[in-house]
């Protein structure tokens, strides 16, 4: 078993154990998570050390009750800023990292952004996690309509 398959099946271990946890327990799980993550973002990227700072006013770590203050990120601030949003540098933990573009179905044009490997861990764990749901054969072969 590789390394990328060990994370896929950690991934979809983890995504089977939470997705039948009581809803206290859900939350104190997605909030830890939120916290690593927002506090990433602020350490690590210029735009979020901004737009993320009404959850830090107290001190390093993130005040989630404050998180109705963060600004909604718009399309236009992406466009404008995606220099600033992406962090400078990016934990060896995440793997690989790939360029996609949106479809581009708003109308408005297709956007690049970059993803990385538990990204695509996850698309993949959340498909079977689908599958599994509805009881479709994971063999079978799937229709997707892609540009």
């Amino acid at each position: 078993m590789s390394e990328g398959d060990d994370v896929y099946s950690r991934f979809a271990e983890n995504l089977a154990r939470t997705e039948r946890m009581s809803r206290s327990a859900l939350n104190a799980y997605r909030s830890a998570l939120l916290r690593r993550i927002v506090s990433f973002a602020h350490t690590s990227s210029p735009f979020y050390r901004d737009r993320l700072a009404p959850l830090f006013r107290k001190g390093d770590t993130p005040d989630l009750q404050r998180w109705r203050e963060v600004p909604i990120l718009r399309r236009t601030d992406i466009e404008r800023d995606i220099d600033r949003i992406n962090p400078a540098a990016l934990p060896p933990d995440i793997g690989e990292v790939t360029i996609r573009r949106s479809s581009g179905t708003t109308g408005e044009g297709g956007m690049t952004f970059r993803i990385c490997a538990p990204v695509r861990i996850a698309d993949a764990c959340m498909m079977q996690r689908l599958y599994r749901w509805w009881g479709y054969d994971d063999a079978a072969p799937m229709a997707s309509i892609r540009h």
